[in-house]
């Protein structure tokens, strides 16, 4: 736990243009409990021996929240998530930006690994004829 603390605040003070990061080390613990919903760090003190080690694992493999998201069934390998910031490079309103475009006579045709769309659709039905005879 102390190396994914280490690895989680080294990457949350040196990745550029970091927007949120999410491991165990700042997952929120929420339950209910009669009347009350509890929102609290699930890991509000590090375990300090093998016994708060064992229940923090417990209430992290109870939660369905955490188990393939956060960590492993098996509890072998955890996940980092990391979200950034980087801003939409696209003229507002240009949201097919990025793609490549013919124009031709008002109407626009895709183009597909250097084919248009309607040649990579017309060579589907002779896929391998050429070749094979």
């Amino acid at each position: 736990m102390r190396r994914l603390d280490r690895l989680h605040n080294e990457l949350a003070d040196n990745v550029p243009h970091l927007a949120d990061i999410t491991s165990l080390v700042n997952a929120r613990n929420t339950r209910g409990e009669t009347d009350r919903l509890i929102v609290e760090d699930l890991l509000e003190d590090f375990p300090q021996n093998k016994a708060e080690l064992k229940a923090l694992k417990e209430r992290t493999m109870d939660n369905p929240l955490y188990v393939h998201r956060l960590i492993s069934p098996d509890a072998a390998m955890t996940s980092i998530i990391i979200e950034t910031e980087l801003g939409d490079t696209r003229a507002p309103g240009d949201v097919l930006a990025g793609f490549d475009e013919q124009s031709t006579g008002g109407q626009t045709i895709e183009k597909q690994a250097g084919r248009t769309k309607n040649e990579n659709r017309r060579n589907r039905g002779n896929c391998g004829k050429e070749d094979y005879g």
